[in-house]
């Protein structure tokens, strides 16, 4: 028993350790975890709540998110990494919402230059960002700023 809770820490300071920054604005995301080999992708799905009093909710915590489902109406999404097209642009640095990128987003199953800004008063969740279970929800607030709470769902 004692191993495996060594273990659990063990791994859970490590996976902190290596999680470089991560910074979400409503117009742009900066990861520093993107690389060539591994992790290159991004998955953004517009949530909804299930309870509307969270509608206008600002400050994210973890009883919120059991409070919000995928609204289909809008999943984006990229991956740099693809065996049949070895060229294709990588995903590096900062990546912009509300400018073309030079490469196209799949956004609910078409092709898409520009996405444009994360929308106020919304909710999204950010995935595939670390390639692994580590997710960030973002709450864009009625100013256009951010709130973000990460969660790595293999310890939720």
């Amino acid at each position: 028993m004692n191993k495996v809770i060594f273990i659990l820490i063990l791994g859970t300071v490590f996976i902190s350790c290596n999680t470089k920054k991560v910074q979400i604005e409503k117009d742009f995301i900066i990861n520093e975890n993107w690389d060539n080999n591994y992790n290159n992708a991004i998955l953004i799905e517009k949530l909804t709540t299930t309870d509307s009093s969270y509608s206008s909710y600002n400050k994210i915590d973890r009883s919120v998110i059991e409070r919000l489902k995928v609204d289909s109406t809008f999943v984006a999404y990229y991956s740099g990494l693809n065996a049949n097209e070895p060229d294709k642009p990588r995903l590096k640095g900062k990546v912009f919402f509300d400018k073309n990128n030079g490469w196209n987003w799949s956004v609910n199953g078409k092709e898409k230059r520009v996405l444009g800004s994360l929308e106020n008063n919304s909710w999204y969740k950010f995935s595939e960002l670390y390639g692994s279970a580590i997710y960030e929800f973002v709450f864009v607030d009625n100013n256009g700023h951010t709130s973000v709470l990460t969660v790595n769902l293999n310890n939720y």
